[in-house]
């Protein structure tokens, strides 16, 4: 197996992130600028949300890709849907987790009398203020869910299911129990928001029905590309285990000595 689309990717993946870190941070400083927000703790927690999401998510596809494609001409078994279940469970999971972290600022406003956040929570200044704490903070915390419980999970099915390769029916079951988790979430959180306060019309559902692309999107296809990620995270680490150990045997230049019992010696000397 060849490592060249593994250090080409990762080093891209890596490049890509750097770039858009630094684009994000200026992004983030200007938003915050053209909201008069000052608060160190709202700014830092925009900042560190806008670090997490979109970098974590393109390092993540950047490990997919490699995993993907280091391992296209693996002739490795894969594992039968009856054993890849408790992945798909597993993924729905992460994916129904995340989506619900992400929705804790419509759900915090569903649960108010009026504008703004629910009184009963905590509050951070402005109305204004508070809205975009419960926003970043929902999206810092899915994120995290998706792309670390996703890489995890991946690990797992390498240490655990003995996934050699990410294979075609692999990727296709975690992804169906991704979307699962994904629709079952969505359902209860959607009909809360649509409903609270009694407003069950069709314009509140046709509007909460409009975050379905960007839920299967950012939480749904991340989360699959993280477990296949965390396949490659499992894979590179033991084969590079695997290499390490060779190197220590198949480096060293010599011969093997044998015994040579000194009954024999003494009778071939004479």
């Amino acid at each position: 197996m060849t490592w060249a689309p593994r250090t080409c990717g990762t080093s891209g993946g890596v490049a890509a992130a750097g770039a858009t870190t630094l684009l994000l941070v200026f992004a983030g400083g200007a938003v915050l600028d053209g909201t008069g927000v000052s608060d160190p703790f709202l700014v830092l927690l925009t900042v560190v949300t806008l670090l997490v999401g979109v970098p974590g998510v393109l390092t993540v596809a950047a490990l997919a890709g490699v995993t993907l494609a280091s391992t296209r001409a693996d002739d490795s078994p894969a594992r039968s849907v009856e054993e890849l279940l408790p992945l798909a469970l597993g993924a729905g999971a992460v994916a129904g987790t995340g989506y619900v972290l992400h929705s804790v600022a419509d759900l915090a406003i569903a649960a108010g009398d009026g504008a703004g956040i629910a009184a009963s929570l905590p509050q951070f200044g402005t109305i204004g203020t508070t809205v975009l704490a419960y926003l970043q903070a929902g999206q810092l915390a899915g994120d995290l869910v998706v792309i670390g419980a996703g890489i995890a999970l991946g690990v797992l099915a390498v240490r655990r299911r003995y996934v050699a390769v990410p294979s075609r029916r692999f990727v296709g079951v975690v992804t169906a129990g991704a979307l699962g988790g994904l629709l079952v979430a969505w359902v209860p959180v959607t009909w809360y928001v649509a409903t609270a306060g009694g407003d069950a019309s069709a314009l509140s559902f046709a509007s909460a029905a409009a975050s379905i692309p960007t839920a299967v999107v950012w939480t749904g296809l991340v989360t699959v590309l993280a477990v296949v990620a965390g396949v490659g995270v499992a894979r590179f680490e033991a084969d590079d285990r695997g290499a390490g150990g060779s190197a220590d045997t198949d480096g060293l230049d010599f011969e093997p000595v044998t015994e040579t019992p000194a009954s024999e010696r003494s009778l071939r000397d004479h």
